[in-house]
């Protein structure tokens, strides 16, 4: 909805047609029902674009060659992605990492062929929005149609889905002062998209395994902020050694706090005995908000 009035998405040409259609035939007298009649539009849509401004000339023309980035941006969308309908269609993400907000935008402009727009803040977080209809009919196609792409750049698709939806956790014996291994994980109330991260880690020869942490109906509270579950939340879970190193290998992250933590979690448990990987995990990372981060 723009101005209070409801109306399709149009293309850069239908709305330059009808905005300069409607001011040349208000000019030469024509009533509201004649200028909706000849231009096939609403009333209501007459008297938006006789009072609208000019509209935004400029014109994306996105490159969707199949190729790695454009994978990463597919898993990426899938786990983060937003959008307002057919009626408005831009390609957002809502992401509270500064550094995944910033290849975010720059690999959405590249594939866009255009310059990187500012990172905004709406709601507390890191809002990237372009307003490209190709690439959001692109994104929002159904999985099942973006099937070659995504076997074409495993590694990159899951790349982009684990950094929106993914962590990587240590699991620590507190009272016994022992770190016990590596969790990676990725979450989201969609089964079909788990499913399909699946079966391309299965492909890789990443052994993995789903768990619920939430029923539809229950309260969940992220980033201090409580509400209720519409959908079941499901993880994957990747924790067997091999595998671990197998994801650190071939997939691992690109938000360089997520990748660092992982590195250095992965040389604990390889080089050190579980005590001594315990000392030096608290000593060089500090637990906050139920997440651990770099001292």
């Amino acid at each position: 909805m723009e101005g209070g009035t409801p109306r399709k998405h149009r293309s850069l040409e239908d709305r330059i047609r009808i905005y300069d259609g409607t001011k040349d035939l208000r000019s030469r007298g024509k009533t509201y029902p004649q200028i909706a009649a000849e231009l096939g539009i609403s009333l209501d849509e007459v008297g938006y674009w006789l009072r609208a401004n000019p509209p935004h000339v400029q014109r994306y023309i996105p490159d969707l060659t199949p190729r790695p980035e454009l994978a990463y941006l597919v898993g990426a969308y899938l786990g983060d992605g937003r959008t307002a309908g057919p009626n408005d269609k831009k390609v957002r993400f809502h992401v509270a990492d500064a550094a995944f907000a910033k290849i975010l935008n720059e690999l959405t402009a590249a594939i866009l062929r255009t310059q990187p727009r500012k990172v905004t803040v709406d709601s507390g977080f890191l809002s990237v929005v372009y307003d490209s209809a190709a690439l959001y009919d692109y994104l929002q196609q159904p999985v099942g149609n973006l099937v070659p792409l995504v076997e074409a750049f495993p590694e990159k698709f899951l790349q982009g889905f684990f950094d929106a939806e993914g962590y990587a956790s240590p699991s620590l014996n507190h009272r016994r002062r022992l770190f016990l291994g590596i969790v990676v994980g990725a979450a989201n109330t969609n089964q079909g998209y788990l499913e399909r991260i699946g079966l391309l880690l299965t492909s890789l020869g990443i052994e993995w395994r789903f768990r619920t942490t939430h029923k539809a109906g229950e309260p969940m509270t992220i980033r201090g902020r409580t509400f209720i579950r519409k959908n079941e939340v499901r993880h994957i879970i990747i924790f067997t050694k091999d595998s671990l190193q197998r994801y650190h290998e071939r997939i691992g992250f690109s938000i360089p706090e997520k990748m660092a933590k992982l590195s250095d979690m992965i040389a604990v448990s390889t080089s050190m005995s579980r005590a001594e990987g315990y000392d030096w995990f608290v000593s060089h990372y500090e637990s906050r908000n139920r997440r651990w981060y770099r001292q």
